[in-house]
């Protein structure tokens, strides 16, 4: 079975081979997409397990939000913190400025509600 998994472009941007490593899963190897903000991986994986996409639509100024990412090689960090400011850009573009560390290593991470759902 295909999967996909959305990632921030600028970890992987100069890369043609990305390697994909999660907890308990075995490595896989997958091309990414081109993209200027975000690239959608493809990977070949049965009864993965996925997070739950949120309504980043409904999220206001003060909420508390989450970032998972790999500061300086420490795997699987999480950070706490609140949304900042929500700036829309146009139409299809809204960016959340949020308040929680994101250090060198942890950019294409989830940024997750408190219910555990995907907002950016």
């Amino acid at each position: 079975m295909e999967a996909f998994i959305i990632a921030n472009m600028a970890p992987i941007m100069f890369a043609s081979l990305v390697v994909v490593l999660m907890l308990g899963y075995p490595v896989a190897f997958a091309l990414a997409a081109n993209g200027i903000v975000f690239a959608i991986i493809g990977i070949e994986r049965d009864k993965m397990p996925v997070l739950p996409i949120g309504d980043s639509d409904g999220v206001s100024v003060g909420d508390k939000v989450f970032a998972i990412g790999n500061p300086q090689g420490l795997d699987y960090t999480v950070s706490d913190g609140l949304i900042s400011s929500v700036r829309r850009l146009d139409e299809s573009l809204t960016i959340l400025q949020i308040s929680a560390p994101i250090s060198k290593g942890s950019s294409g991470g989830p940024l997750l509600n408190p219910y555990g759902e995907v907002i950016g």
